[in-house]
């Protein structure tokens, strides 16, 4: 099992062959996760937990949506999801919903 501080800020696992990022959860203090092209499935709804996440990279993933929710994290300023499988209407809701929000986050889709 891996071990991951509990004080870790940034992460850079960008192309390896991971394929769950949940034991992400318990680092409460993370404010920057990058692993694009990788073999990830989907964004755990409870990344909320992350309260002071403000970058995620995910492009070039297999994810397939993008729970609503993480539009709650107070600090998310970039939400990176180039490249996968997340159907049009998913993006074009999302997207809708930062507008309505009248939210800071920089979507790239």
């Amino acid at each position: 099992m891996l071990e991951i501080p509990e004080a870790l800020g940034r992460l850079d696992m960008n192309h390896n062959p991971v394929m769950d990022m949940s034991y992400l959860l318990l680092c409460k203090n993370i404010t920057e996760i990058r692993i694009a092209v990788s073999n990830i499935p989907m964004i755990p709804s409870h990344i909320t937990l992350l309260k002071r996440l403000s970058f995620l990279d995910l492009a070039n993933t297999k994810i397939t949506r993008v729970p609503k929710s993480i539009l709650n994290l107070p600090y998310l300023q970039f939400l990176v999801v180039q490249n996968n499988a997340i159907p049009k209407e998913e993006a074009d809701a999302l997207k809708m919903d930062i507008l309505n929000r009248q939210s800071k986050v920089t979507l790239l889709i």
